[in-house]
């Protein structure tokens, strides 16, 4: 009788264990996203607001300001993320032009693609822009404990929803469309 009573126990504990490990690891996932999110804003957000392909966001600046106040970086960082912004920052009206032309598109894995490849220079710019990104994303993966790859998807997320009309951009799927 005693050992019925105990199976019977476990019977009922066991799923309820089980749920609340899945239930926690929800929880740290949610968790690491949004540090994930932060961390990927904190670096990208004032570069975004700086390429002409991102949709405007709205602000409380005035105009003047918008156009007389270089954007600042963030605090904290690394002399080689410094480097690796203002490369960013010097190349961004040259990706902007291809990413209009439809010579370049962003992936779903973070990083500028070759759509059109008669257009000289386009597919030399994606490879040095997507050689600091992913510089870029290793640093962040490193601060934040996880993985490079995981970093990357996060931005081509961020991208996908940030970008204008008529870039091209690649679904989770791997099919491209002009947003």
């Amino acid at each position: 009788m005693r050992h019925y009573f105990l199976l019977g126990i476990l019977t009922l504990a066991l799923p309820l264990a089980g749920c609340m490990h899945i239930t926690m690891d929800v929880n740290a996932n949610v968790n690491v996203n949004v540090k994930l999110d932060k961390a990927l804003n904190d670096f990208f957000d004032d570069l975004d607001k700086t390429d002409s392909t991102m949709a405007a966001t709205p602000t409380t600046e005035t105009a003047e300001a918008t156009t007389t106040a270089p954007s600042s970086a963030p605090a904290g960082l690394s002399t080689q993320d410094t480097e690796l912004r203002a490369r960013m920052k010097q190349r961004q009206p040259q990706i902007d032009q291809f990413k209009a032309s439809g010579a370049l598109g962003e992936n779903n894995l973070g990083f500028l693609e070759v759509r059109d490849g008669s257009q000289a220079g386009a597919a030399e710019l994606a490879a040095a822009a997507n050689a600091d990104r992913k510089t870029i994303y290793k640093n962040i993966a490193a601060k934040q404990n996880v993985s490079a790859e995981e970093v990357a998807k996060a931005r081509a997320q961020q991208i996908a929803q940030k970008s204008a009309s008529g870039v091209w951009i690649q679904d989770a799927q791997g099919a491209w469309a002009k947003k």
